[in-house]
């Protein structure tokens, strides 16, 4: 026999999920939000506005916050991915930023281009953190299939980008250096930032000493 559930309160509801959360239960989160009627149309997206007085005593159960972090983004940052595949599966917003600017879907492509960057089998040492991420590929994989379309567009985006400022900075610093962009994108895949950052820093460097 199943354990019987809290009976959930209507205007309590953002204390429910919030403790659905913190015990990482998919299961309680969606029930909270298909078992409550008439719940507000942002309510799977409430936001942390308050922090210490004022705040709701449930958002002590996690220890990294940041104003404006949605619920998703809470799943996120606790490397809750079936938490995250519940909020999505109930309409969360992918695009909705905290104060850091942060967004879901940047959360979700970071985790995937870990994992690709950390194929299965891969002997590189890493962290006890990122350790615990790779315990939990395949929850992850199930979220990335579910925003797949918006993940390729997401990386589309960011590697288009990445390109034309690589392009731009040799076409004016290292002209012979253009037709290696594909290799060096290729090299650099998930981490076209690093490349770029590397280029700036060279040739920003050579024009400041000039």
């Amino acid at each position: 026999m199943p354990p019987s559930r809290a009976k959930l309160i209507h205007h309590r509801w953002d204390m429910h999920a919030l403790q659905a959360l913190g015990k990482r239960d998919p299961d309680e989160l969606m029930r909270v939000f298909t078992e409550i009627k008439d719940l507000p149309s942002t309510a799977i997206d409430t936001k942390v506005k308050t922090f210490g007085f004022g705040a709701p005593m449930q958002f002590n159960t996690f220890g990294k916050l940041t104003s404006l972090d949605t619920l998703l983004l809470l799943a996120l940052r606790h490397h809750d991915p079936r938490s995250a595949i519940a909020l999505v599966k109930l309409g969360a917003s992918r695009h909705l930023s905290n104060s850091a600017n942060v967004f879901p879907l940047q959360a979700i492509f970071d985790a995937m281009a870990f994992f690709r960057l950390h194929p299965e089998g891969t002997q590189e040492k890493i962290g006890d953190e990122e350790d615990e991420l790779l315990k939990q590929r395949s929850a992850y994989e199930a979220l990335f299939s579910i925003v797949e379309e918006e993940l390729a567009a997401f990386y589309h985006d960011k590697k288009s980008k990445a390109e034309q400022e690589l392009r731009e900075l040799y076409q004016r610093f290292a002209p012979d250096r253009v037709p290696k962009i594909p290799s060096q994108l290729e090299a650099y895949a998930y981490r076209e930032d690093v490349l770029l950052d590397s280029v700036k820093k060279k040739y920003i460097a050579s024009l400041l000493t000039m």
